[in-house]
């Protein structure tokens, strides 16, 4: 029967010994490939792990080296917003001190794009290897408009308007962050650098009580840009610091508790 619907369909219904005996070495060679390849790929990926532990690692030990640096760092930026130093000067020193940005940003690389009249801009890589914009305006810039006073919980917080200097940064940010998306293969090409969608960031005036909760607001509403002022950048930087700190101290506990076992 299964030889004759093999015969209606089409099929060969006669091999020699020597094609069945050659058809079962060609699937155990494929066999052997397949299994070889998953080998090879589980190898591979051990590989790959460890290279990123090793990485991980050596990170951690250099800001671990840098530590102090980053200390001496916060409390320059401290003073020259203390001292109402030349907003030019603040601006070159976020510049200057990447690192202050966050973990998730790669220090030595940044771009600049434009440093003219009273904001800087430039673009920061992080470690997944795309790209941010960074737009610096002055720290004496007002964010809000409005009443001089706090916001009561029960009030909504739009009684306060976007200064001009913030719709003006919000307008360039956007302008940024389109330019980019439409010529991001140009970009890949010209400069080698992978601009996929991506997240505007303003960095402006000083955070106020009165404004804390209308910027948290208006930062829900905004998608791939986000708005922080020089007083959150000190704290983002300490965050850091002791992230840096908990991690070592982590480490030690850990080694030290090896040895007693």
């Amino acid at each position: 029967m299964l030889e004759k619907g093999a015969e209606e369909l089409g099929w060969v219904t006669e091999l020699s010994d020597e094609e069945i005996e050659k058809m079962i070495k060609s699937n155990e060679a494929l066999k052997d490939v397949k299994d070889k390849s998953k080998k090879q790929i589980a190898h591979q990926k051990e590989i790959i792990e460890k290279l990123l532990q090793q990485v991980g690692q050596l990170r951690q030990q250099k800001l671990l080296i840098s530590l102090d640096d980053f200390k001496k760092d916060i409390r320059e930026l401290k003073s020259l917003l203390k001292q109402k130093s030349k907003e030019k000067k603040i601006q070159n020193w976020l510049y200057d001190h990447p690192w202050i940005f966050g973990p998730i940003y790669i220090e030595e690389t940044k771009e600049e794009i434009t440093r003219k009249g009273d904001r800087i801009d430039f673009l920061l890589q992080r470690y997944d290897t795309y790209f941010d914009v960074i737009e610096l305006k002055l720290p004496t810039c007002k964010l809000f408009v409005g009443e001089e006073e706090e916001i009561p919980e029960n009030d909504i917080s739009r009684k306060y308007s976007m200064s001009f200097d913030l719709k003006n940064a919000v307008s360039q940010i956007i302008g940024y962050l389109e330019t980019y998306e439409i010529d991001k293969t140009n970009i890949l090409w010209e400069k080698g650098k992978s601009i996929h969608k991506p997240k505007g960031l303003i960095v402006i005036g000083r955070t106020e009580k009165i404004n804390r909760r209308a910027l948290k607001s208006l930062n829900s509403y905004l998608h791939d840009i986000e708005i922080l002022t020089y007083d959150d950048m000190i704290e983002i930087g300490e965050n850091f610091i002791k992230l840096i700190e908990k991690r070592n101290s982590t480490k030690i506990v850990s080694k030290s508790n090896e040895k007693s076992d």
